[in-house]
């Protein structure tokens, strides 16, 4: 019994294993058939939700992202159509070589299915290519030409108008300014056209002279007079495109401006033409000078958002050491004599400064307090005179003398 259940044992375990069920290819999975179906549906969804959103998109956004996944995908689909249709085309071959049955039937069937699928496809590549091209052009050439055309026009107009008009008050100022020595003082041609300076009709006025002493005779500068043409305080600085960033910030209001005029006359294209010079024979110099009065600039305009007066003060004494030494570099008086004996005479807490490109035509007396007697008396003594201005908050005016001019807000 034992020697029989033993053979009973071994027959058993003998007997041979099941094999498992194989793995269904992909083809004939419907599982995952449907879930690729289901995936590639959603895919489809979020792209037309994406392209119906794309308005509203950041353009960014859509340069840097969607585009690059859409082209990731469309080279990816790409690589795999053609690796799936390498490998049949191999595999025809293959087939042939051997000389299977139907072989030939089945190349030929899938050459005019290649056929099909790509004649039609290049047809409306280059069709539609075409279609795009000529609609862009029809759509967007002729109404920008037209765009192109009507601004110029427009422009033209305008600068012909303006022209008409700075004409129109040069000829007035002329014959306002015929019966004045303009070898003289220029104060009294500063008293002629700076009232259409100050009221706005004009933003600069510049009177030049002939001297007919020289040979041959030449155009001499008497004095320049211009006004705000943004009005209030203004912080400006050069964009990287050449044009202006205008930023309005309003003065402390501790901050007392007096506006002092000498009978120097200054110009300030010369002025512009010898710092062009001094950087044409020693750029590093002039780049040194220069950024030594931006960083001074910098610093001030800083005190000024801030509302710090004393701090203020300080930065603008520094931008004025700055002017003083690039009129030196450049062989110029930006900061007169006259001009530094009232800026000594200023004493701490208070700066005097040139306007605009320098001279000593106006000088400017930034402090916290008035000026005192002292600086009034060595003022009037070098030939300057205060002037009856205030900065208002839409620009420069000159006040009538019987009012009172208060700066306002």
């Amino acid at each position: 019994m034992a020697v029989a259940g033993s053979k009973e044992q071994v027959a058993v375990a003998n007997r041979p294993q099941p094999s498992p069920a194989p793995r269904k290819p992909f083809r004939d999975n419907t599982r995952l058939i449907l879930f690729g179906i289901l995936v590639l549906l959603g895919v489809l969804a979020a792209l037309l939700t994406l392209a119906a959103r794309s308005a509203r998109l950041a353009p960014d956004f859509l340069t840097e992202f969607v585009l690059y996944a859409l082209s990731a995908t469309n080279l990816t689909i790409l690589v795999a159509l053609v690796f799936v249709l390498a490998r049949n085309i191999v595999k025809l071959l293959v087939e042939r070589r051997r000389g299977l049955p139907f072989a030939r039937f089945r190349a030929k069937l899938v050459a005019v299915l290649l056929g099909m699928t790509i004649v039609p496809a290049v047809l409306v590549l280059l069709v539609g290519s075409e279609v795009i091209r000529n609609s862009v052009d029809r759509w967007f050439n002729a109404p920008m030409n037209d765009v192109l055309s009507s601004a110029n026009a427009i422009a033209g107009d305008y600068y012909q108008e303006q022209q008409r008009l700075v004409s129109r008050e040069a000829l007035r100022m002329g014959k306002a300014l015929a019966s004045v020595n303009l070898a003289g003082p220029p104060a009294s041609v500063r008293d002629i056209i700076a009232d259409d300076v100050s009221q706005g009709r004009v933003s600069l006025a510049e009177v030049y002279r002939i001297d007919e002493g020289s040979n041959p005779p030449r155009l001499v500068p008497v004095i320049d007079v211009a006004a705000s043409t943004w009005g209030g305080t203004l912080l400006a600085r050069c964009r990287a495109d050449g044009g202006l960033q205008v930023e309005p910030l309003p003065l402390p209001r501790s901050l007392i401006v007096e506006a002092w005029a000498s009978e120097v006359a200054a110009s300030t294209a010369e002025f512009l033409q010898a710092v062009a010079r001094l950087r044409a024979r020693s750029p590093s110099e002039h780049a040194l000078l220069l950024g030594t009065l931006r960083a001074a600039a910098e610093r001030a305009s800083e005190a000024l958002r801030s509302g710090q007066t004393p701090d203020l003060i300080a930065q603008l004494d520094q931008q004025r050491a700055g002017f003083v030494a690039l009129g030196h570099a450049a062989g110029i008086p930006i900061v007169t004599p006259e001009a530094e004996r009232l800026s000594r005479a200023a004493g701490p807490g208070s700066v005097v400064l040139p306007s605009g490109a320098g001279g000593g035509d106006i000088v400017l007396w930034l402090s916290d307090r008035s000026s005192p007697r002292e600086f009034r008396d060595l003022a009037a003594s070098l030939g300057h005179h205060l002037l009856p201005l205030t900065i208002h908050a839409r620009g420069v005016y000159r006040c009538a003398p019987e009012s009172t001019c208060d700066r306002g807000p």
